[in-house]
């Protein structure tokens, strides 16, 4: 629902920082969930979760797309979907043995933090990438020859 909105919104903004708001705020509803008491405050929280990964997946995407950009979007593309299905393959994993011999609420507070510690780390690889999207990440070998 917010993805083509958040869209138009980071071909307008700063694209890191929005992925940079996103993920903050997907990780401090993640950090909440323990706390609800209700169907109504995880309604909410689950809402702030789905809002901040609309608001971030875009810009995050553009990203990706503005550093391949004649250089490898093929590539960049498989290279994007092969670490959001590994994610979603490790996961549920990690998180349910930490829900197992921890607690549930423990899972989503090392979800939290997790998501913190993972924009912290990037978010200087971000600002790299939008202050100089000349330096592509994924290169066509010299050799290659285009018509």
């Amino acid at each position: 629902l917010l993805q083509a909105p958040c869209g138009r919104l980071a071909d307008r903004m700063n694209k890191a920082r929005l992925v940079g708001i996103g993920g903050l705020l997907s990780a401090i509803a993640l950090c909440g969930f323990p706390w609800a008491s209700g169907f109504w405050q995880l309604f909410m929280f689950n809402l702030l979760v789905g809002a901040a990964y609309g608001l971030a997946f875009p810009a995050h995407l553009a990203l990706a797309m503005e550093n391949a950009r004649g250089s490898g979007m093929g590539a960049m593309m498989s290279l994007l979907m092969f670490a959001h299905g590994l994610g979603m393959m490790i996961g549920p994993i990690l998180f349910g043995g930490i829900a197992k011999y921890w607690s549930l609420g423990g899972a989503f507070w090392s979800g939290g933090l997790l998501n913190i510690a993972i924009i912290v780390l990037c978010y200087p690889l971000m600002h790299a990438v939008v202050a100089t999207p000349e330096s592509s990440l994924i290169r066509k070998p010299e050799s290659v020859v285009t018509d």
